[in-house]
């Protein structure tokens, strides 16, 4: 989103996919928009205007991804980045607790992954890399 002299807008390319795709859908379908991001107010009632969604004519549905029970922990890494070994990450993997760890790269990521499951008590559920294909 954009402002200029406070006008909103969604960006060109957006509001010519909207025209191009909202011109070609009959009246009888549904059309649902989903997003992330959206701010409310002018942001909103500009792409709500370019998808032609009148005030009276959708339903907005507002939910908060707000987690209470999330703990967020951000650790500089003591251990070197190219290598192979992570032990300041085994305390997470000892409190039995679901636990997201962000890697910039695919192969940060497998090693990660595998010096975790290398080191996962046997009695544990086994690791579960997600987004991966196996071979």
């Amino acid at each position: 989103m954009s402002s200029t002299n406070g006008a909103y807008h969604s960006g060109l390319y957006f509001d010519i996919l909207a025209l191009f795709f909202c011109g070609r859908f009959p009246s009888t379908i549904s059309v649902f928009s989903m997003t992330a991001t959206m701010q409310p107010g002018p942001p909103l009632l500009s792409v709500c205007s370019t998808l032609g969604f009148s005030s009276s004519r959708f339903h907005l549905i507002r939910r908060s991804n707000k987690c209470p029970n999330t703990k967020i922990i951000l650790e500089t890494l003591t251990s070197a980045i190219g290598g192979t070994e992570f032990p300041q990450l085994i305390p997470y993997l000892n409190q039995c607790r679901k636990t997201v760890i962000h890697a910039r790269t695919i192969d940060l990521s497998y090693r990660i992954f595998m010096f975790l499951f290398n080191h996962t008590p046997t009695s544990s559920n086994p690791l579960r890399q997600y987004g991966c294909t196996t071979l």
